[in-house]
């Protein structure tokens, strides 16, 4: 059985258990980034790993991790700033993080799966989808035939991307959002939840609605300003 070593957390933390038990794996040790916050109703990181069957080893930042021979690496949280604490990872260990895919996901011919992937159950990819490394597919997606998903990007749970829809590095896509057939969401933008998007959306931006405008500028792009805002956006 595969033992797991998971860096970060969230409220996403029970959804990578899942991913990894229904792998064949087991969660080994989990290696906390930065300090905990959690919303009023979810669990919190201890909650979480006491409802599971074993022991695993928690510690509070990565000052003592080191590298294990045997092990397999996964991000624990799908914020698209989770790139930070994998460049830190990259940069100080030379780490490879594994791909998770649940077995009950569908992968048509063709489909690439970049390094750090994860795929939740019930999702569909047609052929010649493009998964970049480390985004994040929730649960029940549908991805057309030559979408493609730039890296640290997160689609959450029921979001629809029709044929050849483009979506940029470090983007999120809400819960239920709609893209349309060759619409192209650019860089670092949040499309939210249950949105329409009929048109191309520009770099940096948050857009809502149906059919999708652009509201604002997406202002967390600074990770100072993603940080003072973390109790909300995680």
């Amino acid at each position: 059985m595969k033992k797991y070593i998971i860096f970060g957390g969230g409220s996403y933390l029970s959804d990578i258990f899942d991913l990894i038990h229904a792998n064949n794996g087991r969660v080994w040790k989990i290696f906390q980034n930065m300090p905990e916050i959690t919303k009023a109703g979810d669990l919190t990181l201890r909650q979480r790993v006491s409802l599971l069957d074993y022991a695993v080893e928690i510690y509070e930042n990565l000052e003592t991790f080191k590298p294990e021979k045997d092990a397999a690496y996964v991000i624990g949280c799908i914020t698209v700033h989770k790139y930070v604490l994998i460049q830190e990872l990259k940069s100080k260990y030379g780490l490879e993080v594994a791909s998770l895919i649940h077995p009950r996901a569908h992968l048509g011919a063709h489909v690439h799966v970049g390094e750090g992937v994860t795929v939740g159950p019930m999702t569909v990819a047609a052929p010649n989808v493009y998964l970049d490394d480390f985004c994040a597919v929730n649960r029940a997606v549908s991805l057309g035939h030559d979408a493609r998903i730039g890296k640290y990007s997160r689609v959450g749970p029921s979001v629809a991307l029709a044929g050849g829809t483009r979506v940029g590095d470090k983007c999120s896509i809400g819960i239920s959002a709609t893209v349309l057939d060759h619409v192209t969401i650019g860089d670092w933008s949040i499309v939210g939840a249950g949105a329409l998007a009929t048109k191309d959306i520009p770099e940096r931006v948050v857009a809502y609605g149906a059919p999708a405008k652009v509201i604002r500028k997406n202002e967390e792009i600074d990770f100072v300003v993603y940080q003072s805002n973390r109790a909300i956006i995680i």
